[in-house]
């Protein structure tokens, strides 16, 4: 069933205290509003760093100074009581509240969002909400509007039974390419990096993701890559003699500081080679999807670029589609994502439906629904429009255990508190095991006792196709 489309254009000078608004919708046709923020960007950037708190602890008395716990007080995020002192259990619900008390403070945006909604609950439709940025405008950028909740503690994208989506553009200043053509396979790379994540948890992840992509293997619709470990030179490789891939999924630590961004990849000798935003936007950025299950991968701070943020860079840089992460990212709720997102988009789901029935899938699963407004969106187009990866599969596939609850992970509340890593396990997919080695399984294809030398490892090539099997290979 399509959505009802609701698109919030913010037009103003980022540097003017009141921005325009401009709603869209075959409702409402078009409206125009003035939206003051709920936070000046000193408070924003509290308010942030309390959501990513909640990743971790609600009891962040040592976290806070005493001046921004009165901060806090003074928005209703923070409990005053000393024996219940910290980030209270309804943050996400509150700090939308807030914002959803300022985008429709106008007349003229309360009465369009009104008619919007009623419209889509008298239909039985969900909701497609679609959020415009000029590039300037960092601080409306920065504010976490997948949030969003009404005066009853409703979080809009949840919707009644229906997950609503949420869809980030940039409008940008220079002329968009084309969709890309879809064509099959699609090409994924997995960048897996052993650096900060435990074996077991390396496992789990990588578990539920070929469960749900079986029957994409099977079905030879899908073609996939696996670099783990993951150094700077070994991805360069990858990217140098492999066809451009349609996808991109790293699954590892991301840190936002001092205005930049950055993913952990492995150093040559064993250790943590951060690879910076622009990096990663020269590299990258030319995929059709980009998935980033790292904390902060979508982070801004209103004081900064907006292409200091992983998430709009590589947007601007071409990427049609990138799901990432506004804050930390809790272990099970990346591992959880993970799962459920492809198995949508095996089904033919968009990448808007996949991303809302994440949403709406952490939110049921988690205790202290933390993480479900975590996945930001950014989509590269002009107009609004669902971008699907797949059409709907013939075969009989795995839809109807989209949703379907991941094995239970070991420690560890997010992906920054995962501990180094032992050597990996010798199993499926792939395996790079020096530099200029390269070591490839297709399908569902096993690689055993693959010894190589280091001599001549530029043109060493260890591969197993279909249902073959290669092991025990040397070379001298």
């Amino acid at each position: 069933m399509p959505p009802v489309d609701l698109s919030l254009t913010f037009l103003s000078h980022p540097d003017a205290p009141t921005a325009l608004v401009r709603w869209e919708s075959p409702v409402i046709g078009v409206r125009q509003s003035h939206f003051d923020p709920p936070f000046t960007p000193p408070m924003l950037a509290l308010v942030l760093r309390a959501l990513d708190q909640c990743q971790t602890s609600r009891a962040a008395s040592g976290v806070f100074t005493l001046a921004e716990q009165q901060q806090l007080v003074q928005l209703g995020l923070w409990h005053a009581e000393a024996d219940a002192g910290g980030l209270p259990a309804d943050l996400a619900v509150r700090v939308g509240q807030h914002l959803f008390r300022a985008v429709t403070a106008d007349p003229q945006a309360a009465m369009a969002f009104a008619s919007v909604r009623d419209y889509a609950r008298h239909t039985n439709m969900p909701l497609a909400l679609h959020l415009r940025f000029p590039p300037r405008a960092v601080g409306l950028a920065a504010l976490p509007w997948e949030t969003l909740s009404d005066q009853d503690g409703l979080a809009l994208l949840l919707g009644q039974g229906r997950a609503a989506a949420c869809t980030r553009y940039l409008d940008l200043e220079h002329a968009l390419p084309p969709p890309p053509v879809r064509s099959l396979p699609l090409r994924v790379l997995v960048i897996s990096p052993h650096a900060g994540i435990p074996t077991a948890t390396r496992i789990a992840e990588q578990q539920v993701r070929w469960q749900a992509w079986e029957p994409l293997l099977t079905n030879r619709r899908i073609v996939v890559h696996e670099i783990s470990p993951a150094t700077r030179e070994q991805l360069l490789h990858a990217l140098r003699i492999l066809p451009t891939p349609d996808v991109v999924h790293y699954y590892g630590h991301g840190r936002y500081q001092d205005g930049t961004a950055a993913l952990l990849l492995d150093a040559p000798d064993g250790g943590e080679d951060w690879l910076g935003v622009q990096a990663c936007a020269a590299l990258l950025g030319q995929v059709r999807l980009l998935v980033l299950f790292a904390c902060q991968g979508a982070s801004l701070n209103p004081v900064h670029s907006m292409f200091s943020s992983l998430a709009p860079a590589l947007s601007a840089a071409g990427v049609q589609a990138v799901l990432a992460m506004q804050v930390a990212v809790r272990v099970q709720a990346a591992t959880r994502a993970s799962s459920v997102l492809y198995r949508a988009l095996a089904s033919g789901w968009s990448m808007q439906q996949a991303t809302a029935l994440v949403r709406q899938t952490l939110y049921i699963h988690e205790p202290d629904q933390a993480s479900w407004y975590v996945p930001v969106l950014y989509v590269r187009a002009s107009t609004p429009q669902p971008v699907y990866l797949l059409p709907p599969d013939p075969a009989p596939t795995a839809a109807a255990n989209v949703g379907t609850h991941p094995p239970d992970l070991p420690d560890g509340p997010d992906l920054r508190d995962a501990l180094p890593a032992p050597p990996p396990p010798s199993s499926r997919p792939i395996r790079w095991q020096a530099p200029r080695q390269q070591i490839i399984a297709r399908q569902r294809s096993q690689i055993e006792r693959v010894r190589l030398t280091a001599s001549g490892a530029a043109e060493q090539l260890v591969e197993a196709s279909d249902n073959s099997q290669i092991s025990d290979v040397q070379a001298q």
